[in-house]
């Protein structure tokens, strides 16, 4: 009997791979402080660079001497993409501003050097000049908001903050912000593995992009190019009604209209067919007889006792 000879040395030493799970509901939308736990660079569909993410909700327990409500989703992952085109470049900027708690030196390391990455495929981002990305994850500040795919909704980062610009009305001035940044967006790829959300015990694994959005996606690049009355005119051959967009801006019709044609109608079980009623069961013995006989058997019996008369 004899020992199998491995193919690479390997070690003892190495730190076992550790991650946290997260098993519970979707979180609301809103402002929600966070670590970077993953960041690599990859392609798009459109074969442009994208930056490819997720951002574990780490809240701490308690706020202002409160408990904090948001540290229930600690542990929760919110799945990111930022494609690196001329068009996105502010939104980019946001983020590393984010990331690097403000320094501008960041954002310059990052345009003119590049960021520094490891071999892996796609790899994994380990510095931006001398600024570096901190495996255990880098604290960040994001804006969530809803995405709905086919029934299934997940929280998607939609802008990245500065703890400065968080106010007591974050979330619905994270909502306008939201405005100004869609138009950035509209090639973004959402990548996701559902029910691993927050998961690193796969980390060295390589990151493939989720294809079942790239549907959805294709065709909200073709919607978000027609005019505001091309697509109300869409959302009407959707089958929608005039309530349903009336007042809404070009990208909520969109959504609408996106959620319309993606979102997977139940089908409806066939009504089963009424089972026969069973056969009458026939009686044995003495057959019934009618009311009529009944009546008329007594006197009949009467008339055979009569007998003769003397």
């Amino acid at each position: 009997m004899g020992r199998y000879k491995f193919r690479i040395a390997g070690s003892a030493d190495v730190e076992p791979s550790s991650g946290t799970y997260y098993d519970g509901d979707t979180p609301p939308p809103g402002v929600y402080r966070t670590k970077v736990k993953r960041m690599c660079i990859k392609e798009n569909k459109s074969k442009d660079d994208m930056i490819s993410m997720v951002c574990e909700v780490d809240e701490p327990a308690k706020k202002d001497g409160k408990s904090n409500s948001k540290a229930q989703y600690n542990g929760y992952g919110i799945w990111t993409n930022l494609n690196i085109t001329d068009d996105n470049n502010a939104r980019i900027n946001q983020f590393l501003m984010a990331l690097s708690a403000g320094k501008k030196q960041v954002l310059k390391d990052w345009w003119n050097g590049g960021p520094r990455v490891d071999d892996n495929t796609p790899p994994n981002v380990l510095a931006i000049g001398a600024f570096k990305i901190e495996p255990t994850g880098m604290p960040i500040i994001v804006n969530a908001k809803n995405n709905n795919y086919q029934g299934n909704v997940s929280l998607q980062g939609s802008a990245f903050l500065l703890p400065s610009q968080i106010t007591s009305n974050n979330v619905e001035a994270d909502d306008d912000a939201d405005d100004d940044i869609e138009d950035e967006i509209e090639d973004e790829d959402i990548d996701e593995d559902e029910g691993d959300e927050g998961d690193e015990g796969d980390e060295d694994d390589d990151v493939d992009e989720d294809d079942e959005y790239a549907e959805e996606e294709e065709r909200r690049e073709e919607l978000e190019k027609l005019s505001l009355a091309a697509v109300k005119r869409t959302a009407k051959e959707s089958g929608l009604g005039l309530a349903d967009y009336r007042g809404k801006d070009k990208e909520e019709i969109v959504d609408l209209i996106l959620e319309v044609e993606f979102t997977e109608e139940d089908e409806e079980e066939p009504e089963p067919e009424p089972e026969p009623e069973p056969p009458a069961p026939k009686r044995r013995g003495r057959p019934v007889r009618s009311a009529t006989a009944t009546k008329a058997a007594p006197a009949k019996a009467a008339r055979r006792r009569r007998g003769p008369s003397f």
